[in-house]
């Protein structure tokens, strides 16, 4: 699954499309996690684990597959470049 997510970033990125949140939007809470590109990059992972611990999602729901950390890593260090002014 988290292949197919990194693909989809790629893809996201090559297109110019600035929504790398677009394939987790159902996720509750979102808006905590786009807040997570806004902390220190030493504290980012620290920010993912925090919203996974905090989103109110029973485990035997399909949204659970959602929340691999990594993947989620990934759509906020990927909004994070998206963001940032090319040539930095």
């Amino acid at each position: 699954m988290w292949t197919m997510f990194l693909l989809f970033l790629l893809f996201t990125i090559e297109r110019g499309n600035c929504d790398c949140f677009q394939s987790i939007a159902d996720l509750p809470n979102l808006d905590e996690l786009k807040d997570c590109t806004a902390v220190n990059s030493a504290e980012i992972r620290q920010c993912v684990d925090e919203y996974i611990q905090d989103v109110p999602i029973n485990p035997t729901s399909p949204l659970w597959e959602l929340l691999d950390p990594d993947n989620l890593l990934a759509a906020v260090r990927c909004q994070i470049k998206m963001s940032t002014p090319k040539g930095r």
